[in-house]
């Protein structure tokens, strides 16, 4: 097996940067105890460091039918922010996993967002340098086998999972009867959150996502002092963790009936998840689940406007095996937890998702979730 080790911006000042945060090893350091850990082991290593986003595009462009079977990415700086690089993880058929050094969840608001997390097949964070040595294990440990038997749910697991939905379920709508015009989107986002932990749950699944008028253009939008202003949607996508299991559900909600293209968007992307929640049967791919949202989205007028996957695993992780994209070929199973989360994006105007998570059973597709695919409008 031959992995490439690939480090993103600022990566090359480890041992001088912040050591009380990142450790006093230096890039090399780790790259030797990378060698020296697995010096037995029928493995080969690429190191390859660089701070301009080009350059890294570029490498993993280069792993595509290539020697390279698989990468352990450490995206730095780029995590929360670069599509670009986002976007390159998905046009390979190398497998990536994403470590970071420090927990980026425990750390600054921004730094607990990665916008490649959902192109990759995991995310490790918090080990230091350890942080590697996980990653490249689970490679050599066949990293399809381990990862897709942790993505078949025991029965237990997914009543599990419902009774998280249930919390979160209950919490969206506490948080509905009281959002009103002129809300700001943080406003929003701490009515919601402090819902979901009333009624009982342990912690969030991820950073709620709330995102209204042109935020909303992004997919992974960062709540701020946007308002909530007549003829605009709003994204709202939110999880909670309880029992050690996540939940993953996003509603689109509207400041008054959308009309014209707003309410095109809309139709085309219920449509898409309820196509693909009819259709979707155990035996089929990822990428035929995707392909089939794209397909109806394209049919509407939209093509080019969702830029990323159809859906993705849920556990213990928020983002687990399967991936519902264009790479997974790999054929889903009984109890695959999936979400199934179609979008439609217009840069510099709006953006809208409908995500429901559920279990593929001998039956189809069944959704955890109570809250309604119907049009959510307030005044």
């Amino acid at each position: 097996m031959k992995l490439l080790i690939l480090n993103g911006p600022n990566l090359d000042m480890l041992g001088v940067r912040e050591p009380d945060i990142y450790g006093d090893l230096t890039l090399a350091e780790i790259n030797d105890y990378i060698e020296n850990t697995f010096k037995d082991q029928d493995v080969t290593f690429e190191f390859f460091q660089s701070n301009h986003e080009g350059e890294l595009v570029e490498k993993i462009h280069s792993t595509h039918d290539s020697d390279i079977d698989g990468i352990v990415y450490n995206p730095g700086a780029h995590t929360h922010y670069s599509y670009a690089l986002r976007d390159a993880v998905s046009s390979v058929s190398t497998p990536v996993i994403e470590v970071h050094l420090s927990d980026i969840k425990s750390r600054d608001e921004f730094r607990k967002k990665s916008v490649i997390a959902f192109a990759c097949e995991g995310q490790i964070s918090g080990l230091g340098k350890d942080s590697y040595v996980k990653a490249i294990e689970i490679f050599l440990k066949n990293e399809g086998d381990v990862l897709w038997q942790r993505s078949v749910k025991t029965d237990e697991e997914v009543e599990t999972l419902k009774e998280a939905q249930k919390i979160a379920d209950k919490a969206f709508f506490e948080m509905f009867g009281q959002v009103k015009s002129g809300m700001t989107e943080l406003e929003v986002k701490d009515i919601l959150e402090k819902a979901m932990l009333a009624n009982g749950a342990e912690g969030f699944s991820f950073p709620t996502i709330v995102g209204t008028g042109p935020n909303a253009a992004d997919p992974h939008a960062i709540a701020g002092e946007n308002v909530l202003d007549s003829g605009q949607s709003v994204v709202i996508d939110f999880g909670v963790i309880y029992k050690g299991m996540c939940s993953d559900t996003t509603r689109t909600i509207f400041v008054g009936r959308p009309h014209g293209e707003l309410l095109r968007a809309w139709l085309a992307t219920k449509d898409a998840h309820e196509t693909v929640a009819r259709e979707v049967k155990i035996g089929m791919t990822g990428k035929q689940c995707h392909d089939r949202s794209i397909e109806v989205i394209d049919d509407y007028g939209f093509a080019g406007c969702m830029p990323h996957g159809l859906g993705h695993g849920v556990g213990r992780d928020i983002h687990e095996k399967p991936v519902l994209s264009p790479r997974c070929r790999a054929k889903l199973v009984k109890n695959n937890i999936i979400t199934i989360e179609p979008g439609v994006y217009i840069q510099g105007k709006f953006g809208i998702r409908l995500e429901d998570c559920g279990v593929l059973t001998e039956n189809g597709f069944e959704s955890f979730t109570s809250i309604t695919h119907d049009l959510i409008v307030i005044d």
